[in-house]
């Protein structure tokens, strides 16, 4: 019995840190949907030459010259041409990024633990539930790219890319690298639903691309 109940704890212990494993994988990613919306007038060079509007009238007009910064670096990396003005260039990309209201995620947990009845000897299993919550931002950029030829107010934008991702942080200069990236895989395209993507903080193609785009800036 005495051994029983040692292997049953060493057990319990290697789910313990399994458990623990994944929470600590799962906290350091970022969940993003993205949608992707195209006209049928898109006509266009393949390689054109982009202009990257920043609105002054942002709410953060700082975090708004950091994010069309990287969006910029980002589509030289991809082959296109940026240019600082309007006149220069075939098409436009405006851009939204903030936060929308939040949402609160209940969870529920049930664990067995085995004790020993000190009348009968025999180990007996007690089921215990646990409930913790935790409250969510819903982080959004949105991309709008336009033809520059007669742009105005009133253009309709050839391609819309919706991406949004709920996490704990509200830290819009933490997560806008993973929305950018997570929008510019689907630049100019259809993708007819909304995909879903996580992006790990130790993931290789992201950490490079984060890398690169802030090397761009520093040499900017």
């Amino acid at each position: 019995m005495h051994t029983i109940h040692i292997l049953f704890r060493i057990a319990r212990a290697f789910v313990l840190v399994l458990f623990f494993i994944l929470i600590l994988t799962l906290s350091s990613c970022v969940k993003v949907k993205v949608h992707g919306f195209l006209s049928d007038n898109l006509e266009a060079p393949e390689k054109p030459k982009i202009f990257v509007y920043t609105n002054p009238q942002a709410s953060n007009p700082i975090l708004a010259t950091e994010v069309a910064s990287k969006i910029s670096n980002l589509l030289i990396k991809k082959g296109y041409s940026v240019v600082s003005e309007i006149k220069e260039s075939d098409a436009v990309i405006l851009f939204e990024i903030g936060l929308g209201g939040t949402r609160t995620i209940v969870r529920s947990s049930s664990v067995s633990k085995s004790k020993i009845n000190i009348y009968t000897g025999q180990l007996e299993t007690v089921p215990t539930t646990t409930t913790s919550s935790s409250t969510q931002n819903l982080r959004y950029l949105t991309l709008y790219y336009y033809k520059s030829e007669n742009f105005s107010d009133t253009s309709m934008p050839i391609w819309v890319g919706e991406v949004r991702s709920y996490g704990s942080s509200s830290d819009l200069r933490f997560v806008s690298g993973y929305l950018i990236v997570a929008g510019f895989e689907h630049f100019l395209e259809d993708t007819e639903r909304e995909l879903k993507k996580t992006y790990l903080s130790g993931d290789k193609k992201l950490s490079i691309l984060k890398n690169e785009i802030t090397k761009v800036e520093k040499n900017n």
